[in-house]
């Protein structure tokens, strides 16, 4: 057995981490404004039907306009900083804004347009919750990090 294949079932049996143990990702097109870090879903920790994400914008920052399919519910709930939270309304199709700060949580509909922007001077940490690993073409972070790193979950201490 590779060390590969032995590291990975010894990560199977693992339930707890720390946030600080897990490389944050940032596509090369984000620039730095932010990074991802993934928890939970199917290759760090074996979870079917939940991924939690913890997403860093940096101050003046905001994500793309983005939206996951109609099965793809999301939740957000800030751990520190400061924001307006974008949701798409059904009816109109226009982007209204909602003010978040630490302790706000939201949740999004799926396959309903939104975005986050940071309006504070500090960064914006938050959490994103999804009831399951996304399918190609659900939430780009995630690909993103699949094809660059070859899967969706590293520790700090892991190679390349």
């Amino acid at each position: 057995m590779s060390r590969a294949e032995l590291r990975g079932i010894l990560m199977q049996k693992r339930v707890v981490f720390h946030e600080s143990q897990v490389k944050p990702f940032s596509p090369k097109e984000a620039n730095g404004e932010y990074s991802s870090k993934l928890l939970i879903d199917k290759i760090g920790m074996d979870s079917e039907l939940m991924i939690l994400n913890e997403f860093t914008l940096k101050a003046g920052c905001q994500t793309y306009k983005g939206h996951h399919g109609q099965d793809y519910d999301e939740a957000y709930y800030l751990l520190s900083g400061e924001g307006v939270l974008y949701l798409e309304n059904p009816d109109t199709g226009e982007y209204e804004p909602f003010q978040v700060k630490q302790g706000s949580y939201a949740f999004i509909k799926g396959g309903r347009g939104h975005y986050i922007e940071n309006i504070g001077e500090e960064d914006l940490v938050f959490l994103t919750f999804m009831p399951r690993n996304p399918r190609p073409g659900i939430n780009s972070v995630y690909d993103a990090r699949l094809a660059e790193w070859g899967t969706s979950f590293k520790l700090i201490d892991e190679n390349g």
